[in-house]
């Protein structure tokens, strides 16, 4: 065969496989129904089983049924029953369980869930707390275990630090607001020495906020938010933490107008590239917030780090004010001496600029 013949076949494989995806264009989950994942799982029940599935890919049908949700309920059975198999030795598959039971949110699961509460088994623990905040009216009628919750929050010091972030969550959907809001009050507030343990600390009682603004929106905070907000900006502030900081930013914007008046606050903004990000992103409507954006994205004497995120902050401006950012980008981009970063990240904002006003 000559070259090419041998180009020819190539080519035809490859357009050959890239129909065939497109044809598919689906997630691998989708490719085969409810019953296929539930057999799977069944037949890891049958102990004289020779082609009993893997591990893996008793997790991967036990995902599957859970991004199916509410199509899996005929799978609970299973699902319920499998839990209780090979305690300690795949607890992932258990976990994973755990996690599909509460996405197909049928009641019948809940004694099971709340069960692996009290497990020996770290992952189950965590799992099953997280598991439980898609049933919080049935986990406010169980008094003992939200004593138990609250107990582990009290006492997070002392304990994994990602079991206390789940206490949190379930924990604020049954009314224990206070509790929850005393706990990160505690952790936010930076009146001890920056270390690895304090930084993972901090970083999970982030995480239990994002699972709280996603369970119930940046208005469940109420008054409490405008507290919140200068917690964080505090923090982002004083933390060597990059992914702390980072969170906190992102929590700042879920939380909305709330969190702008300390972001407002902050002196010499323009120098701090994450709050400038998150100040963009908050208050874009504003002509002298636009100003103060596009007189960094200008600055040559600024750092990389602040003109990349003004260069970013401007694809929050309300349409009639893009055309002015998106002159200032091709300015700093006929200017010769620009940096090749900044160019870039200038041409990369110009185009998603233009996509957003088609």
């Amino acid at each position: 065969m000559n070259c090419r013949n041998i180009l020819f076949v190539a080519f035809s494989l490859l357009f050959s496989v890239c129909g065939f995806a497109a044809e598919q264009n689906q997630a691998i989950w989708q490719s085969k129904p409810v019953e296929h994942w539930t057999k799977i799982l069944a037949s890891a029940l049958e102990k004289q089983n020779e082609k009993a599935p893997s591990v893996r890919e008793q997790w991967y049908a036990a995902y599957s049924l859970g991004k199916y949700a509410k199509e899996a309920e005929s799978a609970v059975p299973v699902l319920l029953e499998r839990l209780q198999l090979d305690a300690g030795e795949d607890d992932d598959v258990r976990a994973c369980i755990l996690l599909t039971l509460a996405l197909i949110g049928d009641k019948e699961a809940v004694p099971a869930i709340l069960k692996e509460v009290d497990s020996e088994y770290p992952i189950m623990r965590r799992t099953a707390v997280l598991a439980l905040r898609k049933f919080p009216k049935e986990l406010a009628e169980d008094a003992q275990t939200v004593e138990k919750l609250e107990q582990i929050l009290k006492s997070h010091a002392e304990t994994e630090q990602a079991l206390a972030t789940n206490c949190a969550a379930a924990l604020w959907l049954v009314g224990k607001q206070d509790a929850v809001l005393a706990w990160i009050g505690q952790t936010l507030t930076l009146d001890k020495e920056f270390n690895y343990v304090r930084n993972t600390e901090i970083y999970q009682t982030l995480a239990a906020i994002h699972l709280i603004l996603e369970d119930s929106g940046p208005e469940t905070f109420g008054e409490n938010a405008e507290k919140l907000g200068e917690n964080l900006v505090e923090l982002v502030q004083k933390t060597p933490d990059a992914d702390s900081a980072l969170s906190a930013c992102e929590i700042l914007v879920k939380l909305g107008p709330a969190a702008l008046p300390s972001v407002q606050k902050v002196e010499n903004i323009a120098k701090k590239p994450r709050l400038l990000s998150v100040l963009a992103a908050l208050d874009s409507e504003n002509p002298e917030t636009q100003t103060l954006v596009l007189a960094t994205v200008e600055d040559s004497a600024a750092s990389l780090p602040c003109r990349i995120a003004a260069i970013r902050g401007t694809l929050h401006f309300p349409e009639a004010q893009r055309p002015a950012a998106a002159d200032v980008l091709v300015k700093i981009l006929n200017e010769p001496d620009t940096d090749p970063v900044i160019a870039n990240e200038a041409r990369l904002t110009l185009k998603k600029l233009g996509a957003a006003n088609k």
